[in-house]
This record gives structure tokens, C-alpha cells and sequence, in this order.
């Protein structure tokens, strides 16, 4: 071929303007030069040479190959109808893959595509659009792929066509062929490919192995309605085009082919035809020896090569160092010396690396919080770099002994020429290693696209790890690990690790952790440990239980991954841990287990020679006598799911039992697979989660003929519409189901119905007995009400399913469309919206501003009944407003006027002009059926200055200031003022709440005020401690709302106060003070006890009222019982009692072990939290278990409920004092209890604050 010096120009011009990356390129030629076989493209874009776009249909008269549903399905083979040569090859056959691509020799249908050539999968493929594509898939196509050979020799064409396809799940068609021409040639045409030009698509084809192929476009956005695109075999193949990258002062390396695409030998000269920027470019065959001049004329070349050999030449280009610019392209001619005038080209482009570390970097330190330590250690690393661009660093510092503490990942734009990239490590994760310096920092330099470039170092000046910024907290070594033995059997009962942590920032700290075994990775636990701590020093055990280690049969030591956390997410340090070396053999085993081998067998239980189901026999050995729960997932031969069975067993120590799982031999033979079954079985504690053993079974192989005949088949469905009353509407659509039944016996039929946009709008479901060979017709019933109601029309869809008589096997679906429906054909019923719709402004007060905005339309109703009308609301900025609901009854024919009033205040709130917008749906009242829906938007534009303005706004800025009332340094409270400005004289309520710095609600205020018109100021005082108790300094955030007497918000606010540092603040006026203590009592002298009594220490700082909250946990963090006191505390340590009732201990699986404690001041805000761990050990049975009662009194005469109490009527109830019983519950009041024998009554009498507000609610439970 004549190759044109235009095309490598214009690559030229693209890579200069583009910044060179490894991408491919949008823009296309007309023609490409010759791949390493000598294919080559030519399109019908101009400019000339150009192809003719000549479409030849097939779609009426070509082969469908059949596809269905077709998502990376394949076909063939099929005949081509000739011999036709492909890479050397000659095929008379092809394949054809749904996702737009033919090939050879294989079959695949590969839906991601790649760049051709590509050595993965798929290979020898001819692919005009090869994408993730779909055919014949209803709802999106009803596409087809068909073929036809046409023509007479030697002009024979194979025409394989893509009928209105598309990707997946696009409803976009697409119409493209490809031509096989008996005279070699290879055609693309697109006739109409809708939006879909290619973005993600390759068009292009490929050798066998992947090695050579042409490819005229890769996500380009290039193939258009019209195109044709010719692949044609030239005179020479050489190539292939090629990127490389290589650091300065080396070369980059190609492997370039030249092949003979001529009948005759000839030799081919080798020239540097172009070169960008004047780099070295230097050619050398495949032994690495400088090419030479064999023709003698001058110019090194290929010597002779016999028709189609091809010659492989190494092509060396260098980088400068340094290189003036950062991307260069070279490009080759190899031009045939029998005829000078056929040659190609092949364009190389070598990237130099980005940037280079200079010689020079630096590191600095910075204390920015003021504290005497350093906050960050900084290393600015010297670059030199070719271009402006992105760069990455890898910075990996390590102490004195290079010994590795941390390591950061930054990236930064540089500019050409010499420039920094700045590293920062924390001052904490320094402090942490305990580590001295100085510090050495090791540094690696990527580029944008990630691959290293350079690598360089750098050494600190002399630090310490003191002189840095203490962590919140941090692991301090070293740690302990030991095996403890609870029940003295010689056999260690958990693994205890000791951990200890240093706590500089009190607050709350978990320690996570996992553990595994060091030589296999099998999992054996985790342990998280939580709690308040203050500053100072604690060793935390972390107990793992026996079982896994023992059942993992993996000797010590152990790897331990533990995490430390602040505030439950803030991550302070983490740690590997290796335990030591420990025999599996000296931990206690589970209390039960597995005992393989199990078995199976088939089981033929009607003597007919046909198997009815296989048995699975499961072992399981008990050592300790109880209750064990046992789960068991059964895996199919094709790996379904088939069953999930969970069964509790009451297991004897010393005994081995089986257990059964029974395979329904009708789900194998319908399932028509041949193979295994596959058992997951689990055994756990009963009633927990806690895991004892694990084991799986894998059954014989069986093969589905062996098994009974069984089941159903769905023979077709067919529909129609039924006029039940005879008023010339469908009151229904019916599908009728045809159920031929293989056997006789009971089966469960199900279906789903759907509308024409997959919308789903019924189910049934029915158990049916079916007498074999007897045809069944089952009816799934629509009813019209439904489709109106779903304002559905067009073709539904229904899906058929069959199964046993259980729901397990499965038997056999289908699916079928009907016939076209319209909304017109069914009986009308429901409601509908009427015009006419308005909007206006109201003006209550005649002062000439609206006082509401309204909005108004009509709801009338072919059938009487309630309904209800729901209307969302959008502002002029199209953001969502309000929701607005009316419940209504609507009279036949009667319409009822509905209006929406928006009132002016939340106008003015907003502060919007425009169009407001309407969106209303009316709905059944009972079922919430939608009959109608309508949209609307306001006839007339609204300014809110049309608007009265809110009576009352707030007016920042507000003030905030830090109030010590006791004068010793420390803020009691935190002061806000708030600013507002009223406009009408009334009582207001402001609401104010206040968050943390993280945005954490941390408490809420209310102040109600009776204001004047003008400027107005609310103060409000926030506890002091509350703030010191968050742990958190920075500007906190009062969020304001002021109401109305109404009700009615009038106005919002945010106010972000100054800096303050949670130490600035007072300290919680009481905090417990460990350590606690606990006893157990016997009120009755039943020699059982009544109470566990736990004696919380708490220390005041201020007498008052308090509350102490206890929740008792068992051995494995299971919830006993809860208890609350209240106490009146003077200044000083005393002890809270809070006694938990026997009964929930006495029926506890398990020991009770440890309490956590909650203290509160007399408004229920949280002070201090602890955990104290019982002191004694105390046995479950030890206690009463009599269920605690209150005596109901005798109902001589049954109350009347009727909302009003007289004594009289609940004369000789039992009373109850709900704060005595309770002081947390918030409810002031008494309960009374009588009962007549038949009936319980029981009146709860609210005595304390009786304001009605949001959050009320009452609720009466009843455990029987």
C-alpha cells in the first residue's frame, strides 16, 4: 500500500496538544497503515481513499441462528460457503457470539471487550461492534442475528447481520453487518446504529493467538449510521504501532515484524522516516546485532524474505538525560526494493518518566496547637520534572534503628522544571512507636498513571519520640498471653491475652481483635473490649473460648490483629501480636461435634424400582449433656440452594446420635441433573450464635433417572376478558394456566402478574390435588378495580411456577404475554381529579400582604366512598416543600373542593419567587389504592415579599460567652443570647439544641417568652459539664426554632459558637468512683435469694438529685435484668444501691458477671458511665424463680372505659407508683390493676405534666 506521511503528522499534533497518556485516540483517518500480516483499513469517510457504504439486507431472507433471550450466548458452527484466508489460515466455517463478534476455529461470547490485538481471550474473531450486547430480549429487542452466502464464485460474500440488537439493557437498536468476501476482503457497514457510535464498543479484527490484529476503533465514538469500513490485506505487513515508557538516559525497547505480504521474494530497507523531537533511534535484528545492508544500496534492510515470512527487528529510541520534552514519536518506513513505491509505516511513541527526585530535600517540624510538642513531622522532597502534570509519593519512615513506624501516600501538580512534593506525618503515630530519631525517611516518586519513577531517602535532624504530640491513646509493651483453666479439668477453658493501653484524652476506647493461627490463617475468634477510661494505665484481658483453637487442630503461637478506637470510629493505634507457642491438645474441645464420617443413600420407598429420595445420615458426638442447635444448607447438583433446615437436639454426653436430611427424589428428577449433593452444617450453643463446630459432606453421585417420575408441566396460558355484570366493560382479566401432571398428588401453583412495564400488580398462590394425565386449568384472576387502579394498560405479563405441595422442589415455569388491554375496556371505578385548578394569595387581615397561599382543585368519584388525597409541594426552586394529606368522603358525581394553604411565614422562610409546582395523588382511604394523579403549577408568579413577613425572626449575630458562677477557673455554663426581632406582640417559644463540633446532639433547651414588638433577647444556659464530657473542643452549634402560640415555626437558625476547649468547662458534678460491690440477699429465709444488690460508688462534687442505671449481663453479654435508683447526694463518695430482682437471674442460661452503670443528674442527662464486674460468683439457681406479681383487686362492678375515673368504679385496685417502680420512665402517675375472673383492667393515671406535645405516646405489654 502507498502509506501517507499525513496520518503520522497528525498523530504528531495530537500527542503535543493532548500531554501524552497511554489512551487511545477519537480522531479518525482515512485509511491505516498495515498491521504486522499486512491487514489494513480503509472507511468511507472523506477525505479520499474511501470505501462505498452499499448495505445489503439479509434480515428477510438470511439464516436466524436462533438466539433467545441471548446475553453472551454463542452459536455455530455455521457455513460460510468457500474457502476464506484468515491470517494464513483457511476457514470454511464460523461462530457467531450475541455480543458482536464472528470467529474461527472457537466459540466464545466474551461481553467485555478489549484493544485488538489482545492475547486474552477471545481470539480469531472478525468483530464489528463487539460489546456487551443483547438479542432477542423482550421489553428491550426483538432483535435477531441472521446469515446468508450470496453471489457466485469468485465473488461470493458471507453477509452476517445484526437485526436490531442492542447493549444491555438498552432500548437504543442497533443494525450492522459484516461481509466475508471470497476474494479476502473483510467489510464493516453500519446502516443505523441510533446513540450508540462506539463509546465502549471495538471494532477491529484478530489473529488466532492474539499476536496481530487491525483495529479501527476501541472506545471511540466513531461508528455512525452510513459508515463502511474495508479490511484489506496490502503488499507489507509491518508493525505493530507501539508506546513505551523508559527513564532518562535508557531506551525504550520494540519488538517490530516485518512480513512479506507478495507472491515474489523480496528484501524490504528499513528508514527513520520522522522524528519528533531528534531522538536516537537505532534498529537491530532479533539476535540484538545492528540491522545491515544486504542489497548494498545504502539503507539497512530485512534481506531477502520469502512470501509471507516475516523478519522480527529490535528498535532501540533513547531519552536524553535530562530529555527537553516528555514525549516523543518516531516513525519507520519499510519500503520494498523490487518496487519502491509500495512501503508502510509504523509509528512509535516513547514517554519519558515524568520527574526525577532532586538532590536536595528537607524535613521540618511544627507545633500548631501551641502545646511545647510537635504536631507534624514534614519532609518536602526536591523533583526535577520533564512537564507539568500529577505526581505521587510514597513516604516510609522508619527511627534511628530502622526500625518501620509509618508510612503516607501524597500527590501533587508540579510544574515543568524543579518543584517539591510535601510529605506530613502525624506527631501521634511518632509518639506510638516510641521510636528516637533521627528519623529516616525513605522516598518513592510515581507518576500520574502510578508507576514508579525514581526512588531517593532522606535523614531528620535529631528527635525524640518525646518531643511529638501524645495519641489519645496507644498499645504500651510489652503483652502477656496465657491459657486459664475455669473448671480445673487439666484443660485450658479460654486463651487470655493481656493488652495494655496508655489513655492520655479521656473518653471512650475500644479494643478490637482478631485472632488466627500463625501457620494456616484459620480463623479462631474475636474479642472487643469497651469502656470509659481517664488518663492513666490499664491492662485489658482478652479472653478467646477453647473451642476453635482446639477444633482447629493447629498447634500455637497465635496471631492477634488488635485495633484501638476512639469514640468507637476514630482509629489511635493499631498492633500485630504473636502469642506463645501453645498444643491444641491442651484446650477443651467443644461440648459437641461432628463425628465423620457421615453417609447417604438412595431409598426406593414404593418398591417401583425408582428411587423416592436420598437419605443423608449426619454424626454428631455429645461430651456435655444439653441443648444444641443445629443448622444444615443443602446445595444442589447444579449448587441451588434446596434446603435450609434448622432443628434443636437434646443431646446426651457420651452418646454418638444421627441425624437424617431427606432429598425429595421428585426435585432430582425434575431438575433433570446428574451429580453430587453438597452439605454446610453448623452446630451452635442453643439460642445463641456462638459457633461449636463446622463440617461439610459431599453425597454420592445420582443421576436423575434413577428417580420416580414426579412433578407437573405447564402446557400453555391463554387469556381473556370477562364481563361478569354485563355492562359491556371487563370486570376482570383472566389468564387460564394448563397443568399436565406427571404423577398424582398434591401440588403448590404460583403466579405473578405484571404490567407492560414490569410493574408487578398481583400474586396467587394455591395448593391443588392433580390426578396424573389429567389436564388442570388454573385461573389467576385480575380484577379491573387493580388495573385501574395501577392506571395499567398495554400487555401484561404473567410468570407460572409449580411445585411440590411443601414449596421446596420446583417443578417446572413459564411465561406469557396477553392481549393488548386499554384502561377503556374495564368497569370505571375510584376517584379522580376534576378542573378546575386555581391558585390565589389570601389576605386575612386586609393589610396587603397574603396572608396565605392558596391552591385549589376538585375531587369527584365514580364510586362514594372516603378517600384520601395526598399533595407534594415544590418551592420555585424546584426543591421539595411539604406534603400535604386530606381524608375525605366524596359523594358519587358530587366534586369536593380541596385547597392547600401554605401559610406566609414559611414563604418569607424561604425566600423564593416563582411558579410554585403541585403534585397530587388520590388514593383509596382503606387499601391505599392510587386512582388518579395530576400535577400543577401556579398560574401566577409569586414574589414573598407578597408575603406578611413572620411576626417574629431571628436577628443574628447572636452572642455566646463561657459564665464561671463559682469562681474557681472553670465555666458552669455555657451562655447564649439569642437575637430576634418581632414585628407582632405575643408569647414565643424558642427552641434551642446544641451539637457538638462533629455535629453529636448533645442537649436541647426551650424558652417561652412574651415579646414586644422590636428586638428581643432569649438567653439560654447549657450545663458546663456537658461540654467537658464530650471530649470535644471547637465551635459548637445551637440549632434555633422559634414558634408561634400556635405552633406554627416562624423562623430557623444556626449559631456557631467561639472556640472553646472542653477543659475550659466544669467538671460533671458526680462520676462514679470504683471500686463497687455486690451481695446477694434472702428477705424471705427460703434459703434462696430475693435480690442481687449492687453497690455503685459515686463521688459528688455538688449535693443533688441523682440517678444511678444499672444493666446486668450475663458470662457472654447477654441482658439479665436492669435496675434504676435515685438518690438525693450530698458532696463526697456514697454508695447507690440498685437492687435486680431474682426471677430474671434465676432464669438466666447463664452466671450474671458484670454491670454497666449510667449515672444522671435530676434532668436524665448522662454524667459518667462505668463497668464493675461482680465481686462474688453467684449461680443462677441459687435464686427464686418465682415470677414477680402485683395482686389485682376484685372487681365487684367492671369499669367502664370510657375516659373518666371515678374511685367508686376502681375501688380496691392495687396501686402502683410508676416513679417508685421506676424513676427513668419519665411518667409521673399510678397504675391500678383489678380483675373480675374473666377479664384484667388496668388504669394508668398520669398525674405529672399533662401538656400535649409530639412525642407522647403510651404502650401497655403483657408477657403470658
Amino acid at each position: 500500500m502507498i502509506a501517507r506521511k499525513f496520518s503520522a503528522c497528525l498523530l504528531v499534533m495530537v500527542l503535543t496538544a493532548s500531554a501524552f497518556a497511554f489512551a487511545s485516540f477519537g480522531a479518525r483517518s482515512e485509511q491505516s497503515s498495515a498491521d504486522t500480516y499486512g491487514y489494513y483499513w480503509t472507511d468511507s469517510n472523506a477525505p479520499t481513499p474511501s470505501v462505498a457504504f452499499n448495505w445489503i439486507e439479509i434480515s428477510g431472507s438470511g439464516e436466524d441462528v436462533g438466539f433467545n433471550y441471548a446475553d453472551s450466548n454463542y452459536g455455530g458452527p455455521y457455513p460460510i460457503g468457500f474457502d476464506f484466508e484468515f491470517y494464513g489460515s483457511t476457514y470454511s466455517a464460523f461462530n457467531v457470539s450475541c455480543n458482536g463478534y464472528i470467529q474461527f476455529d472457537m466459540s466464545s461470547s466474551d461481553s467485555y471487550n478489549d484493544q485488538v490485538p489482545s492475547t486474552s481471550d477471545p481470539d480469531n474473531i472478525i468483530a464489528p461492534f463487539w460489546d456487551d450486547l443483547i438479542v432477542y430480549y423482550p421489553y428491550y429487542n426483538y432483535g435477531a442475528v441472521f446469515y446468508e452466502t450470496i453471489g457466485a464464485t469468485p465473488n461470493l460474500q458471507l453477509v452476517v447481520e445484526f437485526f436490531e440488537v442492542s447493549r444491555d439493557y438498552s432500548y437504543n437498536l442497533l443494525t450492522f453487518e459484516v461481509i466475508l468476501n471470497e476474494t479476502g476482503e473483510i467489510w464493516f457497514q453500519y446502516l443505523d446504529m441510533g446513540t450508540e457510535t462506539g463509546p465502549s464498543a471495538t471494532a477491529g479484527i484478530e489473529n488466532s493467538d492474539g499476536t496481530m490484529g487491525c483495529e479501527y476503533s476501541y472506545g471511540s465514538a466513531t461508528l455512525w449510521d452510513g459508515l463502511a469500513v474495508k479490511f484489506e490485506r496490502g503488499l507489507i505487513g509491518f508493525g505493530p504501532d507501539a508506546a513505551n515508557m523508559a527513564d532518562w538516559g535508557t531506551s525504550a525497547v520494540y519488538n517490530i515484524y516485518v512480513t512479506n505480504a507478495q507472491t515474489i521474494t523480496d528484501s524490504f530497507d528499513i528508514e527513520i522516516d520522522y522524528s519528533y523531537l531528534g531522538w536516537s533511534v537505532d534498529v537491530y535484528d532479533g539476535s540484538s546485532s545492528p540491522l545491515v545492508d544486504n542489497n548494498l544500496n545504502g539503507i539497512p534492510d530485512t534481506g531477502d524474505l520469502a512470501p509471507d515470512e516475516s523478519f522480527h527487528m529490535l528498535v532501540y529510541v533513547t531519552v536524553p538525560d535530562p530529555p527537553t520534552e516528555q514525549n516523543e514519536t518516531s516513525v519507520l518506513l519499510a519500503r520494498s526494493s523490487n518496487n519502491p513505491l509500495a512501503y508502510d509505516d509504523v509509528t512509535l511513541t516513547t514517554q519519558a518518566y515524568q520527574a526525577h527526585f532532586g538532590t536536595t530535600h528537607s524535613s521540618s517540624v511544627e507545633d500548631t496547637d501551641l502545646d511545647g510538642d510537635y504536631d507534624n513531622l514534614y519532609v518536602d522532597a526536591s523533583v526535577d520534572a520533564v512537564s507539568d502534570g500529577t505526581l505521587g509519593m510514597y513516604a516510609y519512615l522508619y527511627d534511628a534503628s530502622f526500625t518501620y513506624i509509618t508510612y503516607v501516600w501524597v500527590s501533587a501538580d508540579v510544574p515543568a522544571g524543579a518543584g517539591t512534593v510535601n510529605a506530613s506525618f502525624s506527631g501521634e503515630d511518632i509518639y506510638s512507636s516510641l521510636g528516637d530519631g533521627p528519623y529516616y525517611v525513605y522516598l518513592d516518586l510515581r507518576d500520574r498513571l502510578w508507576n514508579p519513577i525514581d526512588s531517593s531517602s532522606h535523614t531528620t535532624g535529631a528527635l525524640a519520640y518525646a518531643d511529638f504530640d501524645t495519641p489519645a491513646a496507644m498499645f504500651v509493651l510489652p503483652f502477656s498471653d496465657y491459657g486459664r483453666d475455669d473448671d480445673l479439668n487439666d484443660l485450658y477453658d479460654y486463651l487470655v491475652v493481656n493488652v495494655t493501653i496508655e489513655v492520655f484524652d479521656p473518653g471512650y476506647y475500644t479494643v478490637e481483635s482478631e485472632m488466627y493461627d500463625d501457620w494456616y490463617w484459620t480463623y479462631l475468634g474475636e474479642y472487643d473490649y469497651s469502656g470509659m477510661f481517664i488518663a492513666g494505665v490499664y491492662d485489658i484481658p482478652l479472653l478467646y473460648t477453647s473451642s476453635p483453637i482446639n477444633q482447629s487442630s493447629l498447634d500455637g503461637p497465635c496471631e492477634l490483629y488488635l485495633d484501638l478506637y476512639f469514640e468507637n470510629f476514630t482509629l489511635t493505634d493499631e498492633y500485630d501480636y504473636l502469642t506463645g507457642s501453645y498444643l491444641y491438645s491442651d484446650f477443651e474441645g467443644p461440648p459437641a461435634a461432628f463425628a465423620a464420617p457421615h453417609d447417604d443413600n438412595a431409598y426406593d420407598s414404593d418398591s417401583d424400582g425408582y428411587y423416592n429420595q436420598i437419605n443423608v445420615t449426619l454424626y454428631i458426638e455429645c461430651f456435655e449433656t444439653g441443648l444444641y442447635d443445629l443448622e444444615v444448607s443443602v446445595y444442589d447438583m447444579s449448587r441451588n440452594e434446596y434446603a435450609v433446615i434448622y432443628e434443636t437436639l437434646s443431646l446426651t454426653a457420651g452418646m454418638t446420635v444421627s441425624y437424617t436430611v431427606i432429598i425429595d427424589g421428585a426435585y432430582i428428577y425434575s431438575s433433570g441433573d446428574t451429580g453430587d449433593f453438597y452439605l454446610d452444617m453448623y452446630l451452635y450453643e442453643n439460642g445463641t450464635t456462638n459457633e461449636l463446630d463446622y463440617d461439610y459432606y459431599y453425597t454420592d453421585t445420582y443421576y436423575y433417572w434413577d428417580f420416580d417420575v414426579a412433578g407437573a408441566l405447564i402446557d400453555s396460558i391463554y387469556d381473556f376478558g370477562r364481563d361478569t355484570d354485563a355492562d359491556g366493560w371487563y370486570n376482570e382479566l383472566v389468564f387460564t394456566v394448563y397443568i399436565d401432571p406427571l404423577s398424582t398428588g398434591d401440588f403448590l401453583l404460583e403466579a405473578d402478574v405484571s404490567d407492560s412495564s414490569y410493574g408487578w400488580m398481583m400474586d396467587a398462590s394455591e395448593v391443588v390435588s392433580l390426578v396424573e394425565g389429567v389436564i388442570y386449568e388454573w385461573e389467576v384472576v385480575l380484577s379491573a378495580y387493580d388495573i385501574l387502579s395501577y392506571s395499567a394498560s398495554g400487555y401484561f405479563e404473567i410468570e407460572a411456577y409449580i411445585y411440590d405441595e411443601t414449596g421446596w422442589t420446583y417443578y417446572d415455569d413459564d411465561y406469557a404475554y396477553s392481549s393488548y388491554y386499554d384502561l377503556g375496556d374495564f368497569d370505571p371505578i375510584g376517584a379522580f381529579f376534576e378542573t378546575p385548578y386555581d391558585d390565589y394569595g389570601r389576605d386575612d387581615d386586609s393589610d396587603g400582604y397574603y396572608d396565605y397561599l392558596i391552591m385549589s382543585f376538585y375531587v369527584n368519584a365514580s364510586t362514594s366512598g372516603y378517600y384520601d388525597v395526598e399533595v407534594y409541594v415544590e418551592d420555585p426552586w424546584g426543591y421539595y416543600f411539604d406534603t400535604y394529606v386530606f381524608e375525605l368522603y366524596v359523594d358519587e358525581g358530587n366534586p369536593e373542593l380541596i385547597e392547600v394553604e401554605i401559610p406566609a411565614s414559611a414563604i418569607w422562610e424561604l425566600g423564593y419567587d416563582g411558579w410554585w409546582y403541585f403534585d397530587m395523588t388520590v388514593y383509596d382511604h382503606y387499601s391505599y389504592t392510587e386512582y388518579d394523579w395530576d400535577d400543577y403549577y401556579t398560574a401566577d408568579y409569586y414574589s414573598y415579599t407578597d408575603f406578611d413577613p413572620p411576626a417574629v425572626q431571628f436577628d443574628p449575630p447572636h452572642a455566646d460567652y463561657g459564665l464561671d458562677t463559682d469562681s474557681d477557673y472553670y465555666y458552669d455554663y455555657l451562655m447564649v443570647d439569642v437575637e430576634l426581632n418581632c414585628g407582632q406582640a405575643g408569647a414565643y417559644t424558642v427552641y434551642a439544641d446544641l451539637y457538638t463540633p462533629g455535629w453529636s446532639y448533645l442537649t436541647g433547651l426551650e424558652s417561652t417568652e412574651s415579646m414586644t414588638v422590636g428586638n428581643n433577647m432569649v438567653e439560654f444556659a447549657f450545663e458546663g459539664w456537658m461540654l467537658y464530657n464530650t471530649y470535644s473542643s471547637g465551635d459548637f452549634i445551637v440549632e434555633l426554632v422559634v414558634e408561634d402560640d400556635e405552633g406554627n415555626v416562624m423562623d430557623y437558625d444556626t449559631h456557631w459558637t467561639s472556640y472553646y476547649y472542653y477543659w475550659e468547662f466544669e467538671y460533671p458534678p458526680a462520676e462514679f468512683s470504683s471500686p463497687h460491690s455486690d451481695y446477694a440477699v434472702d428477705e424471705d429465709d427460703d434459703s434462696l435469694y430475693d435480690y442481687l444488690i449492687v453497690n455503685a460508688s459515686v463521688e459528688a462534687y455538688a449535693d443533688g438529685d441523682y440517678a444511678v442505671r444499672g444493666i446486668l449481663y450475663d458470662e457472654w453479654d447477654n441482658v439479665v435484668d436492669l435496675a434504676v435508683a435515685q438518690a438525693t447526694l450530698a458532696v463526697g463518695v456514697q454508695d447507690v444501691q440498685l437492687w435486680f430482682d431474682a426471677f430474671p437471674v434465676a432464669n438466666a442460661d447463664y452466671y450474671p458477671y458484670y454491670v454497666e452503670l449510667m449515672l444522671y443528674d435530676d434532668q436524665r442527662n448522662e454524667m459518667d458511665t462505668d463497668w464493675h464486674y461482680l465481686d462474688g460468683t453467684y449461680d443462677p439457681a441459687d435464686f427464686d424463680p418465682s415470677v414477680p406479681m402485683i395482686e389485682a383487686g376484685w372487681a365487684y362492678d367492671a369499669p367502664v372505659i370510657d375516659g373518666t375515673v371515678s374511685l367508686a368504679e376502681w375501688f380496691g385496685a392495687d396501686p402502683v407508683d410508676l416513679l417508685a417502680a421506676d424513676g427513668m420512665n419519665e411518667v409521673a402517675g399510678m397504675m391500678y390493676i383489678l380483675n373480675n375472673g374473666t377479664h384484667l383492667f388496668v388504669l394508668i393515671d398520669a398525674t405529672g405534666d399533662l401538656t400535649e406535645t409530639d412525642g407522647d405516646f403510651a404502650a401497655v405489654a403483657f408477657d403470658t
